[in-house]
């Protein structure tokens, strides 16, 4: 993801510097060089961020599968309790406040 962000910040940057500096046009940077990056970025992303998995998960959800709500929402639950003991604090804090 952070190369990603990279990719996108240096294609803004030669966007911005297009004919900036004499002698030097990047415009073969801006049409092939910096797209060709974002979407290799973007296909690494996608393969090993799992995000067909994040999508379908999400998919499952907006479209009511109640075993799917409740497949997640134990293991988001179960990460909370057994990983994360500062976030199970906020989380009875929250529940006092109520």
């Amino acid at each position: 993801m952070y190369s990603m962000i990279t990719s996108f910040d240096t294609a803004a940057y030669n966007l911005d510097t297009l004919n900036s500096e004499p002698g030097s046009f990047k415009g073969f940077d801006v049409l092939v060089i910096d797209p060709t990056h974002i979407i290799m970025d973007m296909a690494v992303n996608f393969e090993m961020c799992e995000v067909a998995l994040i999508f379908d998960q999400f998919k499952m959800m907006a479209g009511l599968d109640w075993a799917s709500v409740g497949d997640n929402l134990t293991r988001e639950l179960l990460v909370i309790a057994v990983e994360n003991p500062k976030a199970r604090d906020e989380m009875m804090k929250v529940r006092d406040a109520a």
